[in-house]
């Protein structure tokens, strides 16, 4: 089923009101009871993984009577749950659809490869040293072929799709003998010295982590990978309050250290 034109317009109309009236009831109760209340936030489950720790518990800390529900999913969905006012903010990637919502950049993300000292000395022998100093201006991903990758089967993930096509456009045929839609799960099995992955730069804190010195881990960027853009987006007719801010302000500040390490 769906909306006629004039069903659409009504419905834009009526969650405009709905999120008009959530706002004034906002401001009221900020001016009445101070901080209070809830804020749902969507977050992919993995970004949520390593943004989290730097986070919530200074969060907590400031506003301790405003929970935080985060709402897994991708930045399409939610576009059009901030629209229906069930999400009040949401950390996105590359680029918003609709001009009624607005967006605060927050990182600009290249994509790495991520793999074990271990891997690169069993596949490049006595040319691995070389190929670690090549590598950290660019990896070529033609010259990785034949190393074991783990690959991302969670259902509808662009990137995943964005890989393929790239690797597809260079006649490079990947090989990937295991996939798992868990980031942080496949970075634990990274660290073991059998499989690389690619990995976005915000979880290159996470990375450093996991590095070991009897066997560190090397973070690579991809060659001629496009930048993508890292944002926080919402309902541009949004009341921000005063706890909402402080958690955008939060999760900027814990983007950059997550992306620098």
């Amino acid at each position: 089923l769906s909306l006629t034109p004039a069903g659409e317009r009504l419905y834009r109309s009526l969650t405009r009101i709905e999120l008009l009236e959530r706002n004034l009831q906002a401001e009221l109760d900020e001016l009445q009871r101070g901080d209070y209340g809830e804020i749902r936030v969507g977050m992919h489950s993995a970004r949520y993984a390593v943004l989290a720790p730097l986070v919530f518990p200074a969060f907590q800390e400031k506003m301790p009577h405003v929970s935080v529900s985060i709402i897994g999913g991708r930045t399409r969905t939610f576009e059009k749950l901030v629209l229906s006012n069930e999400l009040d903010l949401f950390l996105g990637v590359r680029s918003v659809s609709y001009s009624s919502i607005h967006t605060i950049p927050i990182a600009e993300e290249r994509l790495s490869i991520v793999i074990s000292d271990s891997l690169m000395r069993q596949y490049f022998g006595a040319e691995a040293d070389a190929y670690i100093r090549k590598f950290n201006d660019g990896a070529d991903l033609g010259e990785m072929r034949y190393i074991p990758f783990i690959g991302n089967n969670e259902y509808g993930t662009v990137l995943s799709g964005e890989i393929k096509q790239y690797a597809l456009s260079r006649g490079i045929s990947l090989y990937t003998p295991l996939s798992c839609a868990d980031v942080l799960a496949n970075l634990t099995m990274v660290a073991s010295g059998r499989f690389a992955l690619f990995a976005p730069q915000m979880y290159t804190r996470q990375v450093l982590q996991m590095s070991s010195r009897e066997n560190p881990l090397y973070i690579f960027p991809l060659a001629d990978w496009p930048v993508h853009h890292v944002f926080i987006g919402y309902n541009s007719d949004l009341y921000l309050s005063k706890s909402m801010q402080l958690l955008i302000d939060l999760i900027v500040d814990a983007a950059y250290i997550c992306s620098n390490g």
